[in-house]
């Protein structure tokens, strides 16, 4: 109801109401009028009036006590409502609209126990369990508001609002095939429910079932095209179909709804690089920092940001953001024309800083956030990230340069000449088989056993680029098939990314899942094949086999989510041939 409406009819009431005069009763049953109609300032005045004569009226103080809740004044809401419970204790209503109140004005241990009391009071009483659950969720309590959800379920079955929160409380805790099992109970008592259509949804992309996640996505925004978030995760559930035209208009239509949705905007660039619109997705891009992903580690400066026109002797910061692997592809632009002419000092995992002073020596590099990156040493700040916004705008904007970092030429023969030895005139393939990320790790993670038809292969020796603890799973491998994967003792692929850059260089061929690996190999221009999930990382794009970003790459792609089978089998043919052409 708007402000006009609220008015007319409060208007309205006070007409009808006029003749009544000023009978105690009837100055009652005006404030009642008023507060109904929405015209609770003069409610309040009015209830505040009669409270004097009647002090023990425990329904005009809990009227009061609504009324100022609803004029958005919680503490002195929960100040009226206890008073109303003071005045009748038996009654739950009084106790539940108290913790109601309380929850507002923050005040969640106390809301607690009032409402703990209203459902002492009455057991049926769903708006107390259902406000008792969200205090206690608020508090991450989420067994016990999981109980509470529960309890309220076994006196009212027919509870949706029970079954969207325990969903939502499981979909918080990633038990998704229990938080689908009850959003699909509400379904079944409310089919329309756009919210939970909504989070079943999201819940079946991460239970990796994209198609029935968009269905069910596309019936929440014909029911409501104003609710951005079924829009905007459709946009998910389509990328993760690979459908990424389509994802785009779910975007758009999110973005249409809310332009400063900055998700969708991020979601969007990512869909846009994937299909090599390049200047289009990294304008989008910088949406990143107002994203919820990015917004933690954000960084705030008053330097101003370079826009990549000369720096004629002005310093620049280039500053870290995102993980190793994004650091590695970053960095193939450090050496770009525009960078020259001025004080250029580079943040970096410090892993890397080694290999990059060896690639690119003009530079300076140090540890992200460090004393020697105080703003007060720079004129100009940029993020590595929105380098490419600047020179990479067209995928003829990529040079052609099969490798842009420089291993240790000494280590690369040392190493080199230790694994020939004993690969015994095989060709040396090195293997890295999973990825560590909390995030997507399982989808580009594949079993060891499962690679058996490549490792078997006659022609090659095996050699473990694989970081991480790895070792029981290689020990494993060799007693129970008897297959060898060797280990250079000189080179932790997990803290020595420098050896690792000399190993995978000494390289015939790299194997690897879409990991850091991936990104090392291809950074130093080993040949390397990344065998990719169905809807890999914005990255490696769409529907090619080959990546602007790293040359000496090829790509194999799932055809299906989670079936490596075709993939392998694909490498394996390739492998032969690749053995084949080197033995010639």
């Amino acid at each position: 109801m708007n402000r006009a409406e609220r008015r007319r009819r409060a208007k309205q009431a006070r007409g009808v109401l006029k003749a009544a005069g000023g009978l105690p009763e009837a100055d009652m049953q005006r404030a009642v009028a008023l507060h109904r109609s929405g015209a609770l300032k003069e409610a309040v005045a009015l209830y505040r009036m009669l409270l004097p004569d009647r002090p023990e009226d425990g329904e005009l103080v809990h009227l009061l006590g609504l009324a100022l809740g609803q004029l958005g004044q919680s503490e002195a809401a929960a100040e009226t409502l206890a008073q109303a419970t003071q005045v009748d204790p038996e009654k739950a209503q009084y106790w539940a609209n108290l913790g109601k109140a309380l929850q507002d004005a923050g005040r969640l241990e106390q809301a607690a126990d009032a409402l703990r009391r209203a459902v002492a009071l009455d057991g049926t009483l769903a708006k107390a369990h259902l406000t008792l659950g969200s205090v206690l969720f608020g508090q991450r309590r989420f067994e016990e508001a999981g109980e509470v959800y529960r309890n309220l379920l076994a006196v009212a079955p027919q509870n949706g609002d029970s079954h969207y929160n325990l969903g939502w409380i499981a979909q918080h805790q990633e038990k998704f095939e229990e938080a689908a099992a009850h959003y699909e109970r509400l379904l079944r008592l409310d089919p329309d429910h756009v919210r939970g259509l909504t989070n079943l949804g999201v819940v079946l992309m991460s239970l990796e079932r994209p198609d029935d996640s968009a269905a069910l996505l596309q019936r929440a925004v014909r029911l409501d095209p104003s609710f951005v978030l079924a829009s905007y995760n459709l946009g998910l559930a389509q990328a993760q179909r690979g459908e990424l035209a389509a994802s785009l208009a779910a975007y758009d239509l999110a973005i249409e709804r809310d332009p400063d949705y900055p998700s969708a905007h991020w979601n969007r660039a990512l869909a846009l690089l994937m299909l090599g619109r390049f200047a289009e997705g990294w304008d989008e891009h910088e949406w990143r920092w107002r994203s919820e992903e990015f917004r933690s580690v954000a960084r705030h400066f008053e330097l101003p940001t370079w826009d990549g026109t000369p720096l004629d002797g002005r310093r620049l910061l280039v500053w870290a953001e995102q993980g190793l692997g994004d650091h590695i592809m970053f960095a193939s632009l450090l050496s770009d024309a525009g960078l020259g002419g001025g004080a250029v000092t580079v943040e970096s995992d410090p892993r890397l800083i080694p290999l990059l002073a060896r690639s690119v020596p003009a530079m300076t590099y140090v540890a992200p956030e460090s004393a020697a990156a105080s703003e007060a040493a720079f004129d100009l700040q940029i993020a590595a990230g929105s380098l490419p916004r600047l020179f990479r705008r067209d995928e003829a904007d990529f040079p052609r340069r099969r490798g842009f970092l420089k291993p240790d030429a000494e280590r690369v023969a040392d190493i080199g000449a230790r694994c020939l030895l004993r690969a015994r005139g095989r060709l040396l393939i090195g293997l890295s088989w999973r990825s560590g990320s909390s995030k997507s790790g399982t989808r580009r993670t594949i079993a060891l056993d499962d690679l058996l038809a490549v490792l078997r292969h006659e022609g090659c020796c095996f050699v473990n680029l694989q970081y991480g603890e790895v070792a029981a799973e290689i020990d494993s491998l060799a007693a129970e098939h008897g297959v060898e994967i060797l280990r250079e003792p000189s080179v932790d692929p997990t803290e020595d990314i420098d050896g690792l850059a000399a190993l995978s260089a000494g390289l015939d061929l790299v194997i690897t899942v879409g990991n850091t690996t991936a990104h090392v190999s291809g950074a130093v221009g080993t040949p390397t094949w990344v065998m990719l999930p169905s809807t890999p990382s914005w990255r490696w794009m769409a529907e090619r086999e080959d990546s602007p970003w790293y040359p000496a790459l090829r790509l194999f792609r799932q055809e299906a989510a989670g079936d490596w089978a075709p993939v392998i089998e694909r490498v394996r043919d390739a492998l032969d041939a690749f053995v084949a052409s080197r033995g010639s």
